[in-house]
């Protein structure tokens, strides 16, 4: 039996995405909310304010110069910053997926009908 949380887990996987010329392939915003419309089965309504909701967060504390922590997603911090606000760079820096289990070493409890 799953807990709660356990349905609540994104699967999130990595890989190099080019288009035919070599360029790397940019996930636009609408593409964004299919995929989370897709992933969690929300109203696209529902799904568009939260989204951009997140969006304008994440803006907002990269632009403030805060480090996001963020699992699965990574951590993100501003490297630099240019012209007051407007260009950042950004480092992301993503761990290996490991759940807590193997980090720890330890053994998971057994489940209540076991």
């Amino acid at each position: 039996m799953k807990s709660p949380a356990a349905s609540n887990v994104i699967n999130v996987t990595t890989a190099t995405a080019e288009t035919s010329d070599g360029a790397a392939k940019a996930l636009r915003k609408k593409e964004f909310l299919d995929r989370v419309i897709a992933e969690t089965g929300a109203k696209k309504k529902d799904a568009k304010a939260v989204v951009d909701a997140t969006l304008k967060l994440l803006g907002d504390a990269l632009a403030a110069g805060e480090t996001l922590v963020l699992p699965p997603f990574g951590k993100a911090k501003v490297n630099r910053q240019k012209h007051e606000g407007e260009t950042l760079l950004v480092k992301l820096r993503r761990g290996a997926a490991t759940n807590s289990q193997e980090k720890s070493g330890k053994e998971a409890l057994a489940e209540a009908d076991e």
